[in-house]
């Protein structure tokens, strides 16, 4: 039995290295919100939902991208990435397959690949699993790196 997939992406951070008074999320790329990218590849993933937890400039995140078809959950008090997760847990079902992504990490972000991480979920002894991956150039991988090559 397969069970649905529901898409939560972190948005609540508050980019303090920017230094920008603009949430992070909503810094533009290709004249759209880093956020607008990452919610039109877990769209084409067809998920029975998409959590957006926003916190930081929260209102300004949530007008920006108004029209998008989410469930917005709070994070009030940035207490960490498991912490922001915890705030979407309650609307989602209890057999849902989850995928987690960050709202302000598109480069690395690609339908393919999202695509072979929920056909291979939990490898190891755990029902989780964590993307990882291989590559030449360590600077600034959006995940844990396996091996540099």
């Amino acid at each position: 039995m397969t069970t649905a997939l529901e898409v939560i992406i972190l948005a609540a951070g508050q980019g303090k290295r920017m230094y920008s008074r603009l949430p992070k999320v909503l810094h533009t790329l290709a004249g759209r919100p880093l956020l607008a990218h990452v919610l039109s590849s877990a769209t084409e993933l067809d998920p029975s939902a998409i959590h957006v937890v926003y916190g930081h400039g929260g209102e300004q995140v949530r007008t920006a991208l108004a029209d998008a078809h989410v469930n917005w959950a709070l994070q009030a008090e940035q207490k960490g990435t498991g912490h922001a997760v915890m705030q979407a847990l309650p609307a989602i079902a209890d057999d849902a397959t989850v995928l987690i992504l960050y709202g302000d990490v598109y480069r690395s972000l690609r339908r393919r690949r999202c695509r072979r991480w929920l056909l291979h979920p939990g490898r190891g002894r755990l029902p989780c699993s964590r993307p990882s991956c291989r590559t030449p150039v360590p600077m600034g991988a959006s995940f844990a790196i396996r091996a540099v090559v």
